[in-house]
């Protein structure tokens, strides 16, 4: 199978059309996305259940929500991901819309049309309009999701008897504190052992790494209100400096100075 992906990005908007067989979805990120999954056999994982989804899914998934795709055996995941940044979403008062990770399985037919029309723009040969042309679908699918409601009845549930939901709530407001495998083990009533592989089997990601983009996420948060990233360390539960550093440069791909 022959491989392809097509980035752009227009006013800040990023979209990505891709049917990679290693999608980079195993993370949290600091702006809100919408999925239009076309084909392939994937669950989403997310920090309340999995679905398995269908062709033609459709998906909000606001800012610092963590989710996964698992994919099955052949690797096909063909998707249009649209990056929309939390001030804009703000700014244009849609925000609410992002409250929640959403999936609409049975798009109607206008949006459908729009996400055609998208994919059709972006399966082009770049040129200096195209940006211009993806922006302005966007802005009418955005418009048409919010007036026809596709997502009032679409949030994901949580999944029942899972301890994720405790422990996901434990962490976030525990991030400036030990949250070391044996304290949040201990909190569950299970041993270490238990914990990590459950957490990473439903999750797809290890407890640790978890824990580390969470704290990063803090740590951008509070660096965008102006605080000074050799004071925050320490609030986002880093031993030292140099690890936060290295960490923040990892997972960002720049250093905490250079946050806008």
């Amino acid at each position: 199978m022959k491989y392809f992906e097509n980035k752009l990005t227009y006013n800040k908007i990023t979209f990505d059309l891709s049917n990679s067989p290693s999608p980079d979805e195993r993370e949290i990120h600091s702006y809100h996305e919408i999925l239009y999954y076309i084909g392939g056999e994937a669950e989403l994982l997310t920090e309340k259940t999995q679905i398995k989804l269908t062709p033609n899914s459709l998906l909000l998934i606001p800012k610092e929500k963590y989710h996964f795709f698992r994919l099955d055996h052949s690797g096909y995941f063909a998707r249009i991901k649209i990056g929309v940044p939390h001030e804009f979403v703000k700014e244009i008062g849609f925000h609410s819309m992002f409250s929640e990770i959403s999936i609409c399985e049975n798009i109607n037919e206008s949006v459908l049309y729009l996400l055609n029309r998208l994919h059709q723009i972006l399966t082009q040969t770049q040129t200096e309009k195209i940006p211009f042309y993806a922006y302005n679908v966007f802005m009418m699918l955005l418009s048409e999701i919010d007036i026809t409601g596709v997502f009032k009845e679409g949030q994901i549930e949580s999944a029942e008897e899972s301890f994720l939901p405790e422990i996901i709530s434990y962490i976030s407001q525990n991030l400036s504190y030990d949250l070391s495998i044996e304290t949040l083990a201990k909190k569950l009533n299970l041993s270490a052992s238990t914990l990590t592989h459950s957490f990473k089997k439903e999750l797809g990601i290890s407890l640790h790494e978890y824990i580390t983009q969470r704290r990063l996420m803090l740590a951008k948060k509070l660096i965008s209100k102006n605080q000074k990233p050799s004071k925050i360390h320490l609030d986002c539960g880093f031993k030292d400096y140099s690890s936060f550093y290295k960490a923040y440069v990892k997972h960002f791909g720049y250093p905490p100075s250079k946050e806008k």
